[in-house]
């Protein structure tokens, strides 16, 4: 974690196990924390890329709020109201078609 806060990226791209409006994104794994947000802290923009699947689902440790991203790629079965929630704290949401599907 302390070398890439020694780092300046342009994008970081953030995985998560788990994630909704609420908790934000959180890990099962407390050692991931410092190693998530040490990289979101040293790029100039955050992306989350998370499925649909992960959402309303939650881990022990809390990562980052999801108004600390500037963009969240999801997939086409993301629930509209999740959806809504996001654009409503002007996040930019890009969502992947999935079988053909996309909102």
């Amino acid at each position: 974690a302390a070398t890439l806060r020694q780092l300046a990226t342009d994008v970081a791209f953030m995985s998560t196990s788990s994630w909704d409006l609420q908790r934000g994104t959180t890990t099962p794994s407390a050692l991931k924390v410092e190693v998530k947000q040490a990289a979101m802290q040293s790029a100039s923009q955050t992306v989350l890329v998370a499925t649909s699947s992960k959402y309303g689902t939650f881990g022990m440790y809390k990562v980052a709020g999801l108004d600390q991203f500037d963009t969240i790629i999801s997939d086409a079965a993301l629930a509209e109201a999740a959806a809504d929630g996001i654009r409503k704290q002007r996040i930019e949401l890009l969502l992947a078609p999935v079988g053909g599907r996309s909102k």
